[in-house]
């Protein structure tokens, strides 16, 4: 019996989603014990960006979480936060909406202020918190700025693609202004001898009214240029943005945040190329061999370095950044990726799930980089094996899940979170001109 398509699809789906809860329930999830939590409340003009479950920092470090976030009367917002008992608030404590990062999550800064009032639990910050930075604003501005940028040159490529002829009667204006005023100034015998230089042909000038060689260079110059930018044109480009929240059981840091930005240049429909960064809230490991010791069958420390050293003594760093740079060979719906991941080398397998609607689809990968586990801060020689689904339910917007790492001892965890996705059409529709 042959299964019609929205079957198999619909068994894909639950399938894949029942592996995704099943590795979450395997790897574990964090349960606070509010017990050990005090309620506070803090009322808001604004708290764009801000959502429930969003961290709770004093000095930096995380002391609790959002538990709600409503809308109050006289369009004021009470959030509703929990923090750690043992970390106590006084009565003139303010918050503060803050990001690490453009790509990180918002979070809620508390001062606990210096009163010798303690704010007791259930009570409501006396001062009203403050708002995040509007970046809508900013991006208004720096469209407006654009749009003056693109009216610049496109004066600039109308003079450029002037003619001859106008050129040339340009020129001999200049000339004529010239004798006029040697004519009207005779004392200025400077002037006599500009005009002289341009009628023999010296000068930038001079060549420009005399002689067409130099013109035509131009010209041909221009041509050049205009060609080389049609042929830029034809190339496809996207620019991916996206951010994961890492949960695991494992180890000493059990929550990361990771924000992804490549992009990816498309000179042909069959292949790509992929550069960009990845930024990780908990880093990653750089190790620096700095000292080697040498040791005989005896135990005694000798000075050969033609041997192998018994021991090694590593600097370990943290970087907050890795590169990424790959390229990708498209096959239908299948893609297979090679290069850098995350700083080291790895690849890749993808496949695009197409659904009937041509607005949703689902690209699932598996990633296999960082093969001696170096950038791990606790070593670990295995393999960094990552499942990751990306659900797209606009063009532009779609939400990722999936497993991290899953094969290590001390890294594995799941993830989940969004991303946004522009090609250079969505570009130039958003900014109301052609590229």
């Amino acid at each position: 019996m042959q299964l019609k398509t929205e079957t198999t699809v619909g068994l894909f789906v639950l399938a894949a989603l029942t592996l995704f809860f099943f590795m979450s329930a395997r790897l574990g999830v964090i349960n606070l014990n509010k017990k050990n939590y005090n309620k506070y409340y803090i009322y808001f003009s604004d708290v764009t960006g801000l959502a429930k479950k969003a961290d709770v920092k004093i000095a930096g470090v995380k002391v609790g979480w959002i538990e709600n976030i409503e809308l109050c009367k006289e369009n004021n917002v009470c959030v509703e936060i929990m923090v750690a008992n043992n970390y106590s608030l006084n009565n003139d404590a303010q918050a503060f909406v803050k990001q690490d990062g453009i790509l990180s999550n918002r979070f809620l800064e508390v001062a606990p202020g210096y009163s010798n009032l303690k704010l007791e639990c259930g009570q409501c910050f006396k001062q009203v918190g403050k708002q995040p930075i509007n970046f809508d604003d900013l991006a208004l501005r720096l469209s407006e700025i654009s749009t003056d940028i693109h009216k610049i040159t496109t004066s600039m490529q109308r003079v450029l693609e002037s003619n001859e002829n106008s050129i040339k009667e340009m020129f001999e204006q200049i000339k004529n202004v010239l004798i006029s005023i040697q004519e009207n100034l005779p004392s200025i015998k400077t002037l006599n001898s500009i005009a002289q230089k341009i009628d023999d042909g010296k000068g930038l000038i001079g060549k420009m009214l005399n002689e067409t060689e130099m013109y035509d260079d131009v010209k041909y110059t221009t041509r050049k240029v205009k060609s080389f930018l049609e042929r830029l044109h034809d190339f496809s480009v996207v620019i991916d943005a996206h951010t994961e929240s890492l949960f695991n059981n494992c180890g000493q840091n059990n929550f990361n945040n990771k924000g992804y930005f490549n992009l990816l240049l498309f000179p042909s429909n069959s292949y790509f190329l992929l550069g960009g960064a990845t930024i990780s809230q908990q880093g990653y490991a750089s190790r620096k061999i700095i000292d080697k010791k040498f040791f005989d069958d005896n135990c005694h420390k000798i000075e050969n370095e033609a041997l192998v050293p018994r021991t090694c003594i590593t600097k370990v760093t943290k970087d907050s950044w890795a590169g990424n740079l790959q390229f990708g060979k498209i096959f239908g719906n299948a893609i297979f990726r090679l290069g850098m991941f995350e700083g080291t080398l790895g690849l890749a397998f993808d496949y695009n799930i197409p659904f009937d609607q041509n607005r949703i689809w689902w690209l699932t990968s598996f990633e296999i980089f960082d093969f001696n586990g170096k950038k791990r801060f606790i070593r670990d020689s295995r393999p960094h094996l990552k499942w990751l689904n990306r659900f797209f339910i606009t063009k532009n917007l779609y939400f990722d899940f999936g497993a991290d790492d899953f094969i290590s001892h001390n890294n594995k965890g799941f993830f989940v979170g969004a991303g946004l996705a522009f090609a250079d059409e969505d570009i130039r529709n958003l900014f109301g001109a052609r590229l």
